[in-house]
């Protein structure tokens, strides 16, 4: 005759007493053992006695004594260990317990709720119970946010299984925020030294903001990387130039294209081609309708390995920015998150506004 499973070995200084005699019902069903091919229960009490370590077999024959647990019938011995590791408890104990328990930092949202359940075993609440794990569920929890939703619900409809799932959604998009807020790199403006600079550097000149000694108020930017501290011919002499957009590509900061074809785009595009020009040379003294959210940030704007930059930010061309949208909305973050995310990341005129109109027609992101 076949066995299905292993006897389970029980160890009364380590293992759960409740917990065993569980898996001992389960192991008797998956072999067939009942009342009617185990009618004295003789079988099982063997299985059960043969299953116990020594000190867990010497307990319970102290336990039972001045019986033997061989003479012992198996419903007897059950109850016995079950009078001695699973007392009578107090339910205002339990209560109390299950009242003050809250989610430790460590655990998720999901463990959070199995330990609130089995805190609640020996509570009694009857047909409160789905109220009260809930209510300890949404009080407990250690997360500003997710709680700040949760209030926002309907206590009378609220379960635990939604309040499980919309804590978990927060939670998870505070991880992605996170991870963001991790990855975030700062933007120092680039000193770019030419190999003239070097030189005069080498000789005793003054190395930095000025290009051959003169003023840089009129000194026109060069076409190349739009910084004032050379002209173009000398980039050709120019050595390890710090770019911040092949940082970014080094750090593996998500772009919406390949660089060569951002930078292909940046040409093609008919607002961001001609603002690339006016930044590298000079700005007329009348732009286009169009081109006057540039205008107005001429100052911060400059070209890097090919890119427009604002600040820290790369200005996203006219057939990126959809794309761009839709990935900070994937997470559903809400509109303040969202801005906060493009403002580390990228820019274009009016990014803003298009970000409200999405989040305004999604009714997760309304919600938070």
């Amino acid at each position: 005759m076949s066995i299905y499973g292993k006897v389970p070995v029980f160890d009364c200084k380590t293992d759960e007493w409740v917990v065993h005699v569980a898996q001992l019902y389960n192991f008797f069903i998956a072999n067939g053992i009942d009342d009617i091919t185990d009618v004295q229960r003789v079988r099982r009490r063997a299985i059960l006695l043969n299953g116990m370590l020594q000190d867990s077999y010497r307990l319970t024959r102290d336990l039972l004594y001045p019986n033997t647990p061989e003479s012992t019938y198996y419903k007897v011995i059950v109850a016995t260990l079950d009078g001695h590791f699973d007392p009578k408890k107090c339910i205002y104990d339990e209560r109390q317990k299950f009242c003050s328990a809250k989610k430790d930092p460590h655990e998720s949202m999901v463990e959070y709720a199995a330990r609130l359940r089995g805190l609640a075993s020996a509570c009694c609440f009857g047909t409160a119970l789905e109220m009260c794990l809930t209510d300890r569920f949404v009080l407990g929890l250690d997360s500003a946010s997710a709680r700040g939703k949760l209030f926002r619900e309907d206590p009378n409809q609220l379960k635990l299984n939604k309040a499980l799932e919309v804590a978990c959604a927060v939670e998870s998009a505070q991880r992605i925020v996170s991870a963001s807020d991790s990855a975030e790199l700062i933007k120092s403006e680039p000193v770019l030294y030419t190999n003239s600079q070097r030189k005069a550097t080498a000789s005793g000149g003054t190395r930095g903001g000025r290009a051959r000694g003169g003023s840089d108020g009129g000194a026109l930017r060069c076409s190349v990387c739009g910084a004032r501290s050379h002209d173009t011919s000398d980039m050709a002499d120019v050595d390890d130039v710090t770019s911040y957009v092949n940082t970014l590509v080094a750090a593996g900061v998500p772009l919406p294209a390949s660089l060569d074809k951002l930078r292909a785009t940046f040409h093609k595009d008919k607002f961001l081609s001609p603002v690339m020009q006016y930044v590298t040379k000079s700005w007329p003294r009348k732009v286009s309708s169009e081109l006057l959210p540039y205008n107005r940030c001429q100052r911060e704007l400059y070209v890097d390995s090919g890119v427009l930059m604002r600040g820290h930010k790369i200005v996203m061309p006219t057939v990126y920015r959809a794309a761009v949208l839709q990935e900070l909305h994937a997470a559903h973050l809400g509109v303040i998150k969202m801005k906060m995310i493009a403002r580390e990341r990228c820019w274009y005129p009016g990014i803003d506004s298009d970000i409200e109109n999405m989040a305004s027609n999604c009714g997760r992101c309304i919600s938070l």
